[in-house]
């Protein structure tokens, strides 16, 4: 009797959840309402041009030299500059205030850490400043209490006509044949096994980054406003989710020190990656 409790033990200790469970999960919970229009006159992306004499000279001469005429080398090109001046760190703590020109100067001056968090709050506020339309994207898992998410920042293309993902933490950013893709047909392609083209990764690298991601790509969520300083707003914060039509899972309303969300939600993938105005 012992041996077999023994057994059962080691059994139960070595069922470790992978990248097919996650796949799995993507696929049970693939159900998206296209008709559902029921917050489509809240959720709506604003966005506010930003312009401050003080700060914009610390940015202003890079901000000029990462511009090129095509915007897709526009958009690698502020990645990889982000990439040459952040210090990665999956699991440092978060200083606040969190703008890009906060964690660019507290990274110059004092060497601190960015996570995924920092990473993309800096690429989604430098395009920002540079005249895109851009949000930074909480990729969540299915977990209700969660420690983990993965966060990318997604821009508008009117090169492509439609919003692309860009994953600074990771200095990457993703296509399906020459296509670069959305969040949504990120989650598409690892559902269904599709390959993903990854320039600048690495196949192993890549590889162990897939199962993180598959993980990561069950639900998303976004500020309804997107600008320059949005992390930082004080007062009432509308965030918008996007999730399967089967996953009834809402966040309650919490109150912060200087700000409270209010939650809205769809299931329409029309809704969450419509073309901004």
């Amino acid at each position: 009797m012992d041996q077999m409790v023994s057994a059962d033990s080691n059994r139960l200790y070595s069922n470790q959840v992978d990248e097919n469970d996650y796949r799995k999960l993507l696929l049970n919970f693939s159900q998206f309402d296209y008709c559902n229009t029921d917050e489509i006159e809240k959720f709506d992306f604003t966005y506010e041009e930003w312009k401050s004499v003080n700060r914009m000279e610390y940015i202003e001469s890079t901000l000029s030299e990462l511009k090129h005429k095509s915007e897709m080398r526009t958009f690698v090109n502020t990645m990889l500059w982000i990439d040459r001046k952040l210090n990665g760190n999956g699991n440092c703590n978060i200083v606040h205030p969190i703008t890009a020109i906060d964690i660019l100067k507290r990274t110059e001056s004092l060497g601190v850490e960015a996570n995924c968090y920092m990473y993309s709050v800096v690429l989604t506020e430098l395009l920002l400043m540079l005249g895109f339309k851009a949000r930074t994207v909480r990729c969540m898992p299915i977990d209700i209490i969660y420690d983990d998410c993965h966060c990318m920042t997604e821009v508008f293309s009117q090169e492509y006509d439609k919003w692309i993902a860009l994953d600074a933490a990771n200095r990457s950013y993703y296509l399906k044949r020459a296509m670069p893709l959305n969040l949504f047909e990120m989650r598409e392609c690892l559902m269904k096994e599709e390959k993903i083209i990854v320039p600048f990764m690495k196949s192993d690298i890549w590889k162990g980054l897939r199962g993180y991601l598959t993980k990561n790509m069950f639900r998303f969520e976004t500020y309804r406003n997107c600008y320059v300083g949005s992390e930082e707003k004080i007062g009432e914060r509308c965030l918008c989710h996007f999730q399967s039509e089967n996953y009834m899972f809402s966040e309650k309303k919490v109150a912060f020190k200087d700000y409270y969300v209010h939650h809205v939600y769809t299931s329409n993938p029309n809704i969450f990656w419509k073309k901004p105005k």
